[in-house]
């Protein structure tokens, strides 16, 4: 059952630990700390209508299904839902019918074919979903779709420094976050034919890693088994081809954790003797930018998209990435 009621009571428990401190002090040379760590878990305790759970459909056009998002009480917010992936389809997943030329699954085997549609006719190569639910059937339907992703870090917080030298000092400041999941869309479209007009693929699924049809002389052997079984022996990845529609699946799902030097300021402050001629009290000039580097393992290009915001959180649907700013600024005083 799909909502968009507004959610009734839920908690917020966790800690938060801030320590700051001189590290050195002398004369020319001073330098201080200051580190912030803070643990944070929710839980739906009560949903408005009494019921159990809430599904619920991130704002994504010609997607399958009725949601990829699901609350339910007792759980935390931010989860994700959809398939788990398997790799692809095999030459031995499949009977061939010399006749018709035609490709039948075997029986028992994971039946994802409604995932492919126009072009494409279901065949070795295509992706492969797990099957997870208790049903007879080997059709893969919503009824496997479990939960691939939460968007809560385990751990956020930041450190920074700031110091002097004689008459240069500086700041700067990082922040952190560890153990969370982006829902990365964009890698689905440069990962498939979805919306092919508007993308190229990605070195993901370049010759030597996807499963091909197309042999290196240019000769279609996707109706040979023997030669297509032998094309795609090293394939690592299922052909860009077969996914034709949205499906949120785990393949999309990524580890977002960060380091990020959010900013960093440099200044030099002139020798009083240098400025007394001038009239001048005090001049200080400084180099100040922000988002400077980001440490992560996150393919996208800024694993910090709308954190714990919305019912449907850390989708990375074509965000524009943080901009990094650099300043140039004086400080004078008469």
């Amino acid at each position: 059952m799909n909502h968009v009621s507004r959610i009734t009571p839920f908690s917020n428990r966790g800690v938060e630990l801030s320590l700051n401190g001189k590290i050195v002090q002398t004369k020319n040379f001073n330098l201080s700390a200051s580190f912030n760590v803070a643990f944070n878990k929710n839980k739906v305790d009560k949903l408005s209508s009494g019921e159990t759970e809430w599904k619920t459909k991130a704002s994504l056009s010609n997607w399958y299904g009725t949601y990829n998002y699901k609350m339910e009480v007792g759980k935390s917010m931010g989860l994700i839902y959809g398939f788990v992936n398997d790799g692809f389809y095999t030459v031995d997943d499949f009977n061939f019918d010399e006749t018709t030329k035609k490709w039948t699954l075997k029986p028992g085997v994971p039946d994802n074919s409604s995932f492919s549609s126009g072009n494409f006719s279901f065949k070795p190569g295509a992706m492969k979903f797990k099957k997870l639910s208790d049903s007879d059937s080997d059709l893969i339907t919503e009824e496997d779709m479990t939960v691939i992703g939460n968007t809560n870090p385990k751990v956020t917080g930041g450190f920074g420094l700031s110091g002097s030298w004689k008459n240069l000092d500086f700041t700067a400041f990082f922040n952190y976050m560890c153990d969370f999941d982006v829902f990365n869309v964009n890698k689905l479209y440069l990962n498939s034919a979805v919306r092919r007009n508007y993308s190229n693929l990605s070195t993901n699924m370049n010759l030597a890693r996807r499963f091909r049809y197309v042999d290196d002389a240019g000769v279609n052997v996707s109706s040979d088994p023997v030669a297509l079984a032998a094309l795609n022996q090293n394939a690592a990845t299922y052909s860009w081809m077969s996914v034709t529609q949205g499906i949120t699946m785990s393949d999309l799902i990524e580890d977002g954790s960060f380091l990020r030097l959010s900013t960093l300021t440099v200044g030099y402050t002139f020798p009083q003797r240098w400025l007394s001629r001038l009239g001048v009290k005090s001049l200080r000039l400084y180099f100040s930018g922000s988002n400077l580097f980001t440490l992560t393992g996150y393919s996208g290009y800024d694993p910090e998209v709308n954190i714990q915001k919305g019912l449907t959180p850390g989708i990375d649907n074509n965000v524009t990435p943080r901009s990094r700013v650099y300043t140039l600024g004086m400080n004078l005083n008469f």
